[in-house]
C-alpha cells in the first residue's frame, strides 16, 4: 500500500485527491529541512533521529532531487516542536514524536517505526534505599505499591493511570528530579536513550538517585517522524517514506539502529531484567505490530 493509499484510508477521500495532485507535480526546488534541536541537551536518540532522516533524504536523491538539512538555531522542547510543525512557519520542518490519535490530527505521520517501539521501554529512577523493594516485583500488582512522577502533559500520565499506577504530577522536569529524591513518590518512569544521560547529570548534585537495576516496563508505543499538513509536508513525508522503506531493505535502517542503541542496552543490562507489560490507551487501533525483537539476548549485554 502506497503512502497516500494509507493516509486516505485513515483521513478520507480529499486526502487522496491532494495526494495525486501534489505528488503528480515535478520536483526542482532543492529541499530545505531543519529538524528542531533538542531543548535537553541529550544526544543519543537525537543524533540517531538525524542520521536516519538524512539517509533517508540521500537514499531519494535521485528521485525527489537535492535537499540540505540542518539542525534549528534555537532549542525546542516537543511541545514547542509540536506548535512549530502543526503553524507551518518554516522554522522545522519535520520532528519524531510517537502517534497518538489526537497528534494525528493536527500533523501527518510517517507510517513506519523509527525507532522500532523503542519508546515503550521505560527504565526507572529511583531512591538507591528503594532498589531491594524494587526488587520484591514480579506482577503488575505489585507495581501498582509504588507512586510515580510525571509531569502533567506527557502522555504516561494516561497511561499510568489507565494501569492504576499511582501518579505524583510535578511542575517542572527539573522540579520532578527534586522530588524523587526527597521522596515525594518513589519512581521516575525514563526513556531508554536518556535515562544514563541524565543520572549522569544529577547523580553528584542529588546522590541519593540511582538507576533500578532489574525492571523494564513496557507498552506499545513507537516514535514516528511527523510534518506539517501542507503540500510541501506531505512531500516530505513521500520521501522519508521511500528513503526508510529502501534503508529497510538494505539492512542500512538495522545497521544506525544497532550502533546508536546497542551501547545502551549493554551498560542498562536490558535483556536481564524482568518485563512489567502496561496497556496503551492512546495508541491508535490498526497501527501495525511491532518488532518483537529490539532488545539484545543476554549472552550479547554479559560481553561487557
Amino acid at each position: 500500500m502506497s503512502f497516500c493509499q494509507s493516509l486516505t484510508a485513515r483521513l478520507g477521500t480529499l486526502t487522496a485527491i491532494f495526494c495525486l495532485s501534489t505528488f503528480s507535480m515535478p520536483v526542482h526546488a532543492e529541499m530545505q529541512i531543519v529538524y528542531p534541536r533538542d531543548s535537553t541537551g541529550t544526544t543519543s536518540h537525537t543524533d540517531f533521529y538525524f542520521e536516519v532522516l538524512q539517509t533517508a533524504l540521500e537514499y531519494t536523491r535521485d528521485e525527489f532531487g537535492s535537499y540540505s538539512l540542518r539542525y534549528s538555531e534555537r532549542s525546542m522542547n516537543p511541545a514547542r516542536a509540536a506548535v512549530e510543525l502543526e503553524v507551518a512557519n518554516g522554522r522545522i520542518q519535520v520532528d519524531v514524536r510517537s502517534w497518538t490519535t489526537e497528534r494525528e490530527k493536527s500533523l501527518y505521520p510517517v507510517p513506519f517505526p523509527v525507532d522500532r517501539g523503542l519508546i515503550g521501554y521505560r527504565v526507572l529512577l529511583i531512591r538507591a534505599d528503594k532498589q531491594s523493594e524494587f526488587e520484591s516485583v514480579r506482577t503488575l500488582d505489585d507495581l501498582r505499591k509504588f507512586s510515580f512522577g510525571l509531569l502533567t502533559p506527557w502522555s504516561d500520565v494516561k497511561i499510568f493511570e489507565h494501569n492504576g499506577l499511582p501518579v505524583v504530577r510535578g511542575t517542572s522536569f527539573d522540579g520532578l528530579f527534586m522530588m524523587l529524591n526527597a521522596g515525594r513518590f518513589e519512581a521516575f518512569s525514563r526513556d531508554i536513550d536518556e535515562v544514563q544521560f541524565e543520572f549522569d547529570q544529577k547523580r553528584t548534585e542529588l546522590p541519593q538517585l540511582a538507576i533500578e537495576r532489574t525492571l523494564l516496563l513496557h507498552y506499545p508505543s513507537a516514535r514516528y517522524f511527523f510534518v506539517s499538513r501542507t503540500p510541501d509536508g506531505m512531500l516530505l513525508a513521500e520521501r522519508i517514506k521511500a528513503g526508510l522503506d529502501k534503508m529497510q531493505r538494505d539492512g542500512r535502517f538495522d545497521e544506525l539502529f544497532r550502533k546508536h542503541k546497542d551501547e545502551q542496552f549493554i551498560r542498562l543490562k536490558l535483556g536481564e531484567r524482568r518485563v512489567i507489560h502496561l496497556a496503551n490507551p492512546l495508541r491508535p487501533p490498526g497501527l501495525p505490530e511491532l518488532p518483537s525483537d529490539i532488545l539484545p539476548s543476554p549472552p550479547l549485554l554479559r560481553r561487557q
